[in-house]
């Protein structure tokens, strides 16, 4: 979080220093250069008595402050990232970054998270974090998560026995929207107009065993 109580604005430049601990075992699964530096995931290849696999995830997509370099080489456990930000007159910028821990074989899990939280679509992101807080973010696109800015997004949560599908829906508060179901992709259904209250719905749905393929989508009522 880097404050500026001054009357002017203030370049600053940020770097992030980690040791991974793999030492000269490090092996780089996903380049930066591979994600347009939004982030790297690396495990350690030492067999069965390796370190977990992990994913270094620093910004988003198109993010207001990307990362200006990064240090991530073969062989070498050091991680850098640096950034250079410009701290308005008294106001607050920052910079978040997330880590990523799975099983030592599964990195490919720990670069689908990596990607979850490029775009914030992991529903629990930016838990914790005030709406003041989340405006200052500079490095990932928060502002579409912001009250007046939010499209729903869907996310299946678990599979009830019995045929009950659950499906949990985050939208933004104050904006509602509806939920819709179709099995061609051309012919909606409307299952529940919500008025989103807290920004989530969840919506037990009875799956009919004589279809092949069934989807949902989320839209805004104006």
């Amino acid at each position: 979080i880097l404050d500026n109580p001054t009357a002017a604005d203030r370049t600053v430049h940020v770097r992030l220093d980690s040791n991974l601990g793999s030492d000269s075992s490090t092996t780089v699964i996903v380049a930066p250069s591979e994600t347009t530096n939004t982030y790297a995931v690396t495990r350690e290849n030492r067999g069965e008595s390796s370190d977990p696999a992990l994913a270094h995830v620093v910004g988003g997509l198109s993010a207001a402050v990307s990362p200006d370099n990064w240090f991530l080489q073969e062989g070498d456990d050091d991680l850098v990232v640096e950034w250079t930000v410009t701290v308005p007159a008294g106001g607050r910028a920052i910079l978040m970054h997330f880590a990523v821990q799975r099983e030592p074989t599964d990195a490919a899990g720990a670069e689908t998270q990596a990607r979850a939280l490029v775009d914030l679509s992991e529903p629990e992101a930016l838990t914790g974090m005030s709406l003041e807080e989340r405006a200052d973010v500079v490095n990932f696109n928060v502002s579409p998560l912001l009250p007046g800015a939010a499209s729903p997004r869907m996310q299946l949560v678990v599979m009830r026995e019995g045929g009950w599908l659950r499906l949990a829906v985050r939208g933004t508060q104050g904006r509602p929207f509806v939920l819709e179901a179709s099995s061609d992709l051309v012919h909606w259904t409307p299952l529940e107009a919500v008025g989103s209250g807290d920004g989530q719905i969840v919506l037990p749905e009875l799956l009919n065993g004589g279809q092949s393929q069934r989807f949902y989508r989320a839209r805004l009522v104006e």
